[in-house]
């Protein structure tokens, strides 16, 4: 009798194993995207997502070194999907590309996951300093490919100038010339994960109404972030503004 139980557990476990774990049957990579600049793009973001007879089209947008060579793998995890994207290329290039990743994947059921993937932080501790530590983000999807805010969202999103329990700045800001209504700066900001306000982009304007900087904030691979920033004619090229 308890030989049989142990027989049955061995079954289940097995069971349990082969339903989490998803059969990628397709992995295709675009070419290197030589007109858009790496560090102007989200490094990860979800272009599409389709499901057709549990089969699932996942498209995604990535930035690697120029002779990244992928293996992906998949698992599901409650209601996340966790992607493995690894690198077997055995050439490392000095340089970044922009990638599309086209992943084929059986026995998802609907498109109602977080997809997410391992990241590893550099987080400070007061006692030991700097560690690193696993961890998870989110891959998102943007229908802005370009980390910088469209023209639309720039100039139509509403100037609050408001503040979080009294200190931090969130939401979009304005700054004026002297006392009159002409634009000096527009910001947008957030609370990040340590408490603090942190910019997602900010435009700088001329008197004259034109824009001379763009930031914006872009996430690296270690689950860090950085500003990168641009002028305003490589802004306007970004989004052909006339």
């Amino acid at each position: 009798m308890i030989k049989g139980q142990y027989v049955l557990l061995l079954i289940i476990l097995s069971f349990t194993v082969l339903t989490f774990s998803q059969n990628v049957i397709d992995v295709k990579m675009s070419s290197c995207d030589g007109k858009s600049d790496p560090y102007y793009v989200h490094p990860n973001r979800i272009i599409s997502k389709n499901i057709a007879n549990d089969t699932l089209q996942l498209q995604l947008g990535i930035v690697k070194q120029c002779a990244f060579d992928p293996m992906v793998s998949l698992v599901i995890q409650n209601d996340s999907l966790e992607i493995s994207i690894t690198d077997t290329s055995t050439i490392m290039e000095m340089c970044l590309c922009c990638f599309e990743l086209s992943i084929k994947v059986l026995g998802v059921q609907d498109t109602n996951f977080i997809l997410v993937q391992k990241v590893l932080f550099n987080e400070f501790n007061p006692e030991i300093g700097f560690k690193d530590s696993l961890g998870y983000s989110e891959i998102k999807e943007h229908s802005n490919k370009f980390i910088f805010p469209t023209p639309e969202e720039l100039f139509e999103s509403r100037i609050e100038n408001k503040f979080y329990q009294d200190s931090l700045k969130v939401g979009v800001w304005g700054n004026y010339y002297g006392n009159s209504k002409q634009l000096k700066s527009k910001a947008k900001y957030f609370i990040n994960q340590k408490g603090l306000t942190q910019t997602i982009w900010y435009a700088i304007f001329n008197k004259s109404g034109i824009i001379t900087e763009m930031c914006a904030l872009s996430e690296v691979a270690n689950g860090n972030s950085t500003l990168h920033c641009i002028d305003g004619d490589e802004y306007q090229k970004l989004y052909s503004i006339d």
